[in-house]
């Protein structure tokens, strides 16, 4: 669909929000807390891609979305169309909402963890729950205390209940997940949305039965791929094989060769693209699939391939 950029807002020096309109004025499709949208971009070059941002503004306004870019200088460029392309008033092309981090209206307490740009997400999960009268603690780390936007929202809807953290500078507190997480009440609901190590230190806490799996949530910035080795993925069902580079994910080798998989999240979050697999070894990298699971399913859009070939139930 197509929509208005009604305003643009520079938080930090890196970071920008965009509040977008219905073109023709009305409402916009509903969205639940933690949706995001696919916004239309282009690459250098003129390639045309797909970046999804979290919609970070009150669910219950129909009015608009509002989203917050960062810029990273050595991404793939579509970050820096969205702060150095776009312009109030420009149209957008943009998917409806879609969710893969829904927010459990039912939790006896809600444990909010954001890292940077994830705080954005979270916000709208924090507007949800403050209409609710819901408990909460929101726990959120960035690199410096001018990092934490929108602090006086959240300061206005978590009062107390808020907890800001930094990692550099004077004072510097960083965020312990370790000793947030402690002793928690086994009805708590844990949404954590950040870096890498977030997932990490959540995911070892599982593995020691320190907290409950089926009650944590977590959104990541995506996984960063790593060199690895050259393989042959061997599709069992159309007798293909694709070469899959050391540094690609399986998912870009078989869509470059015109290979169709369903996917969507590209984060290994949603599990849309997990197929099945045998007679080979995998690098796994998503945040979805059990330990058993993985031992026959594989993750297309952010797992790699570790031994020299694999063969894929496609």
């Amino acid at each position: 669909m197509q929509v208005r950029v009604e305003r643009i807002h520079d938080l930090t020096d890196k970071v920008r929000s965009f509040t977008l309109q219905a073109e023709n004025g009305g409402a916009l499709p509903p969205f639940p807390a933690g949706a995001h949208i696919a916004v239309d971009v282009m690459l250098p070059g003129g390639l045309c891609a797909k970046r999804k941002y979290s919609i970070l503004s009150d669910p219950a306004q129909s009015t608009h979305y509002e989203i917050a870019v960062l810029r990273e200088p050595d991404g793939s460029g579509g970050s820096q169309y969205m702060h150095t392309r776009v312009r109030a008033g420009d149209i957008l092309e943009v998917s409806e909402p879609v969710n893969h981090f829904p927010l459990a209206t039912t939790a006896a307490h809600n444990l909010l963890l954001a890292g940077g740009i994830g705080i954005t997400p979270v916000l709208s999960m924090l507007h949800v729950l403050n209409r609710m009268g819901a408990s909460l603690e929101l726990h959120y780390a960035a690199r410096t205390p001018a990092d934490h936007i929108y602090r006086e929202t959240i300061e206005t809807l978590a009062g107390h209940n808020a907890c800001f953290y930094h990692s550099q500078g004077a004072g510097k507190q960083p965020l312990d997940i370790n000793t947030v997480c402690a002793n928690l009440n086994p009805g708590t609901h844990i949404y954590a949305c950040g870096p890498p190590g977030f997932y990490t230190v959540l995911s070892d806490m599982v593995d020691a039965d320190a907290i409950s799996a089926d009650n944590l949530h977590f959104e990541s910035f995506g996984v960063k791929q790593q060199n690895g080795k050259d393989a042959i993925a061997v599709l069992s069902e159309t007798g293909g094989t694709v070469l899959v580079r050391d540094d690609q994910p399986i998912l870009k080798a078989l869509t470059q060769c015109g290979i169709g998989v369903s996917y969507d999240c590209m984060r290994g979050e949603c599990g849309m693209c997990a197929v099945g697999y045998r007679d080979g070894e995998v690098a796994h990298r998503d945040t979805c699939l059990s330990d058993d699971e993985r031992r026959h399913r594989v993750c297309l859009c952010v797992s790699q391939i570790k031994s020299d070939t694999i063969v894929l139930a496609i």
